[in-house]
């Protein structure tokens, strides 16, 4: 469209000119829109362990492609495609490349403690130069979620787990109004055990986290792990559906902040250790 609009304002000796607009809006648009396929099952995520797949249109003639995840520690290349004998050949068994369609197909287990909530990266280099970036955002299965909340005139009790709670690095979170978190619990595999930040009356779960907070009437919740997000559906508390309150052991945990959690760990690891 802006080659349009800039040719029909030039003149005829300006030709030149304007095939050489259109030839940069052409690069530019197809340098910034990746095309996955599959994006909607993408967005319903993976489950620990299940086979998580993307299908990639690769938008020009390629010459090279790389799929990685870069993570703060290093650059974890996945899969790593050149042309040889005028095919694109990968060296991973988890790529193929369909030569009539131009669709790539890249599939591998999904590890949600490597995995979930990490950016993978396609990188195609096309024949022309051009270098288009496909980010594909790896998120924790929607299947594996258990939320609801049940309310009283005053109060609303929210429970908030996944199947894949303790494989997670960040834990799982209850938020509300503006995404606002309202308590978060994770799994600490040095001393096998649940810690949890709230302000008050929260409990910890096998698998994730319950709180109970001040209901308010229309309040939007959501259950949070690893960049996947689900809403939370709230309802009345009735005499036939009583609040049931699930924790380990009943144990109710003390507020307490991050540092001061983090610390509480590590004495319990040297305590644990100096007794064997």
């Amino acid at each position: 469209m802006c080659c349009f609009f800039y040719s029909v304002k030039r003149r005829k000796k300006m030709s030149f000119k304007v095939l050489a607009v259109c030839h940069f809006c052409a690069v530019f648009l197809q340098g910034t829109f990746a095309t996955i396929l599959n994006s909607g099952e993408i967005q319903r995520g993976a489950c620990h362990l299940e086979t998580f797949r993307a299908d990639i249109l690769l938008d020009c003639d390629v010459k090279d492609v790389l799929i990685n995840i870069v993570t703060k520690d290093d650059d974890n290349m996945l899969v790593h495609c050149t042309i040889a004998s005028d095919r694109l050949q990968c060296v991973s068994s988890d790529a193929t490349h369909n030569e009539s369609s131009n669709i790539m197909t890249f599939s591998t287990k999904f590890n949600h403690t490597k995995h979930a909530g990490k950016t993978m990266w396609v990188n195609s280099t096309c024949a022309n130069g051009t270098i288009i970036k496909h980010p594909v955002l790896l998120k924790p299965c929607v299947s594996g979620f258990t939320a609801h909340g049940q309310h009283n005139t005053s109060h609303v009790t929210i429970s908030c787990e996944h199947s894949s709670f303790k494989a997670s690095n960040t834990g799982i979170r209850i938020r509300g109004e503006e995404l606002s978190t309202l308590a978060t619990c994770w799994w600490n595999r040095i001393v096998q055990d649940t810690f949890c930040t709230a302000v008050v009356g929260f409990y910890s779960l096998n698998n994730g986290v319950q709180h109970t907070t001040l209901y308010k009437p229309g309040m939007k919740l959501s259950c949070s792990l690893d960049g996947q997000n689900i809403p939370i559906p709230v309802h009345e508390q009735t005499a036939n559906n009583p609040v049931r309150h699930r924790d380990n052991g009943g144990k109710l945990l003390a507020t307490c902040s991050v540092s001061l959690t983090f610390t509480l760990s590590i004495l319990v690891y040297i305590i644990r250790r100096d007794h064997l």
